[in-house]
């Protein structure tokens, strides 16, 4: 059986608020993903602009940093068919399968 990939993708939350609230016997499902993969702490760019959602989410998906990838507005992406993201790579394996939640 090949292993399945969960891609949890939560913007802009404050780990240290979290952690709070962990330690306070609250947030009980966080506990357990913090377990599972304890946060990753990632740096981003160093100018103001290229912290739009879009640029750093493409830095994530991607691993690449924006100077690599030039992804700057939303919808920039399906112009750059050779940028590989995480999950197309994966998908590529067999390990992911598309789906979503909408809150």
């Amino acid at each position: 059986m090949k292993t399945k990939t969960i891609l949890l993708s939560l913007n802009e939350l404050n780990f240290d608020y979290l952690k709070f609230y962990i330690s306070k016997g609250l947030l009980p499902n966080f506990k357990k993903i913090f377990e599972i993969q304890p946060p990753i702490e990632t740096v981003s760019e160093n100018e103001y602009k290229l912290l739009e959602p879009w640029v750093q989410w493409v830095t994530i998906h991607s691993g690449k940093s924006y100077k690599e990838h030039s992804i700057f507005r939303l919808g920039d992406i399906v112009n750059n068919p050779e940028l590989s993201q995480i999950f197309e790579e994966l998908e590529a394996e067999g390990s992911f399968c598309w789906g979503g939640l909408s809150f």
